[in-house]
């Protein structure tokens, strides 16, 4: 007992504070005592039998959490719903405008309006020449809103169907100086030319095409700094007059009209533009 009690005052000492223990048997211990007694036919020797518990520490338990009480707030009935004379005209003005779904809160329901589909797009049309405007018109929306590679795609599929057309290739030019290809836009501009030589007298605004006239401002000045670059280049000083003449600024353009025709041999639309001034 008194090695169970030190036992219990150890494991007492070294639990923390907030722990708990139990004392339990742990096993069981048989003796067995040799005794003397006396029979008719002399002293015999027996032996008797005892079991007793060893009781010890088993285990620590720590105590149980406390309960969590939740508290929840009465429910409380919705506000009575109040007929809003407004609301209403405006539900109902957006189910005849034809709004697809409109949610009246008055019941809380759904109510589908009639869906009537969009107009389907005109095919385009089999005649070439028709057919070649139709792409004119989609490359235009292209060129509007950024795509140039598209937009020099559909212009090269119009002059494919109808070659005899000089306006899209003066586009196909505007597109490819927009992206760089100053060579290559001389060269659509050479081609428009000779389908339409008095071109030079045209209305033509290059920056009508874009979706407002400022946003053609940068493309100008990247050919204005290509110019600085290489000032003796006959592409891009045909090229520079050739905007400033459409923007309306016609004296600057004849100067570099000038400088180009010096630079090359094949001056033949420099020579018409000349013309238009002298006319």
């Amino acid at each position: 007992m008194l090695r169970i009690a030190v036992l219990l005052f150890t494991v007492a000492t070294a639990a923390p504070a907030s722990a708990q223990f139990i004392v339990a048997p742990v096993g069981v211990v048989t003796q067995s005592y040799g005794y003397r007694y006396l029979t008719p036919f002399g002293v015999a020797y027996g032996r008797t039998f005892q079991s007793r518990p060893v009781f010890g520490v088993v285990g620590f338990i720590p105590p149980p959490p406390p309960p969590i009480i939740f508290y929840l707030p009465p429910l409380e009935a919705p506000p009575p719903h109040v007929e809003d004379p407004i609301a209403a005209a405006r539900i109902d003005g957006a189910v005849k405008r034809g709004d697809l779904l409109v949610v009246k809160p008055r019941k809380n329901e759904v109510r589908p309006v009639e869906f009537i589909p969009p107009p389907a797009l005109e095919p385009p049309p089999n005649e070439p020449v028709a057919r070649s405007r139709y792409l004119v018109d989609r490359a235009r929306e292209s060129f509007a809103e950024g795509e140039y590679g598209r937009a020099a795609e559909r212009l090269q599929a119009a002059i494919a169907l109808a070659p005899e057309v000089p306006l899209p290739y003066f586009l196909l030019a505007q597109v490819r100086m927009a992206r760089g290809e100053y060579p290559e836009a001389v060269a659509a501009i050479r081609d428009g030319m000779r389908r339409a030589p008095d071109w030079p007298a045209a209305k033509f605004d290059p920056a009508g095409l874009y979706p407002r006239p400022e946003l053609f401002d940068p493309d100008l000045e990247r050919l204005k700094a290509a110019l600085a670059a290489k000032p003796d280049d006959p592409a891009l000083l045909f090229l520079s007059g050739y905007q400033l003449w459409f923007l309306g600024d016609r004296k600057e353009a004849v100067k570099l009209f000038q400088r180009a025709s010096a630079r090359t041999k094949e001056n033949a639309i420099i020579e018409r533009f000349l013309l238009e001034t002298v006319g």
